[in-house]
C-alpha cells in the first residue's frame, strides 16, 4: 500500500480562486487501493460482486472475529464445542438449500453426493436429503480419518468418503481345549522284528516233592522223611498201609522259560472306545467394542458460507 504522492502524503482540494490545483489521482495509486481492497475481500472468502457494497465490511467482521475462510466445503479440526459463525459441526445435519446455496452448490460440484438411503450406509458423503429442498452434510463424528488411497496399493478399492469398519492385523491366539470326558484313543506298535522271548520262573527256597511209592513204615524208613499216615498204596499190592518219602529238602533253584520264535509282527493295544464327542477350544476375550489406537477427541467443522 501507498500513500497519495502529494509533499506531506496528504489530500488537498486545492483554491481555484487562487489558482491552487487539488490533489492530482495517479494510475498506480488508484491500482494499488483497489488491489489492497480486493485483496481483503477475497482472502476473506468472498468473490468480488459489483452489486455488494458491504464485502470489505464482511472481510474486516471476519478478520475481527479470528477467523478467515478461505473456501466453502474447507474442513477444519478445532478444539471447540461450538462452530464458528459461517462454519458448521460435521454432524450429518439436514440443512436446507435455500439458508447454505453456497455449500449446496459445493456438494453438488463434490462427486460424493449421494441418495438420501445411499448415505444412510455411507455417512462420509453428502446426501440430496428429501431431492428438492434439504441436503445433508457428511457425519464423522467418532470416526477417525485416512487420506483416500486413489488408486494406490494400500487401502487399495475405496472410494472417496467411503465407511471402512474396524478390523486387526491378522495374527494368532494361544488356545487350550476343554475337557472331553473319560475316553480312549486307538493305538498301535511299531514292527518288533522276528524273535522270541524268554525268561524263568520266581526262585523258590530250599523244598521237598513227595515220592508216590513206599512201603510200610516199620520196613521203610527214607533219608529225608515220609510223607502220610500209613494209608498210602505200597510197592506189593493195594494195601493201604505204608507211608510214602520225601525227596531231599536241599536246591533251592528257579526254572528257565522260553516261548517259540515268532516271525515278524506287531504287537496289538488295545483301548476302550468312546462315543462321538468334541474337543472345545477356549480362547479368552480381550479387549473392547472397536479397534483403535491412542486418541484425543477433536471436532470437524466446514465452512457453509463466507461472512
Amino acid at each position: 500500500m501507498q500513500r497519495i504522492n502529494t509533499p506531506d502524503g496528504n489530500f488537498s482540494a486545492g483554491d481555484p480562486s487562487a489558482g491552487v490545483k487539488g490533489t492530482v489521482l495517479t494510475r498506480d495509486w488508484a491500482q494499488s487501493m483497489q488491489e489492497e481492497v480486493a485483496h481483503a475481500v477475497e482472502r476473506s472468502g468472498q468473490k468480488l460482486d459489483s452489486d455488494d457494497n458491504e464485502q470489505l465490511y464482511k472481510a474486516i467482521i471476519a478478520l475481527a472475529r479470528g477467523v478467515v475462510p478461505t473456501r466453502v466445503g474447507e474442513i477444519v479440526l478445532e478444539m471447540r464445542r461450538e462452530a464458528r459463525a459461517g462454519w458448521l459441526l460435521l454432524d450429518g445435519s439436514e440443512l436446507k438449500r435455500a439458508d447454505y446455496p453456497q455449500l449446496w452448490a459445493y456438494a453438488q460440484a463434490s462427486g460424493v453426493l449421494l441418495s438420501e438411503s445411499k448415505w444412510q450406509q455411507a455417512r462420509g458423503h453428502f446426501s440430496e436429503g428429501d431431492g428438492s429442498r434439504t441436503f445433508r452434510i457428511p457425519d464423522l463424528r467418532g470416526e477417525f480419518l485416512r487420506c483416500w488411497a486413489d488408486g494406490s496399493a494400500t487401502d487399495a478399492g475405496r472410494s472417496l468418503g467411503s465407511w471402512q469398519d474396524s478390523s486387526n492385523r491378522q495374527h494368532a491366539h494361544r488356545a487350550s481345549t476343554g475337557g472331553a470326558g473319560a475316553h480312549v484313543h486307538k493305538a498301535w506298535s511299531a514292527p518288533s522284528g522276528k524273535h522270541a522271548h524268554q525268561g524263568k520262573t520266581a526262585p523258590v527256597a530250599d523244598h521237598q516233592h513227595v515220592s508216590p511209592w513206599g512201603e510200610n513204615p516199620g520196613q521203610y524208613n527214607p533219608p529225608w522223611g515220609t510223607w502220610g499216615q500209613s494209608d498210602q498204596l505200597g510197592a506189593h499190592g493195594n494195601d493201604r498201609d505204608n507211608v510214602w518219602g520225601l525227596t531231599s529238602p536241599s536246591g533251592k533253584h528257579d526254572h528257565p522259560l522260553s516261548t517259540d520264535e515268532a516271525p515278524d509282527h506287531l504287537h496289538s493295544v488295545g483301548m476302550n472306545s468312546a462315543a462321538d464327542h468334541e474337543h472345545p477350544v477356549t480362547i479368552e476375550p480381550t479387549g473392547e467394542l472397536e479397534a483403535r489406537p491412542r486418541n484425543i477427541a477433536i471436532a470437524a467443522f466446514i465452512c457453509a458460507r463466507t461472512a
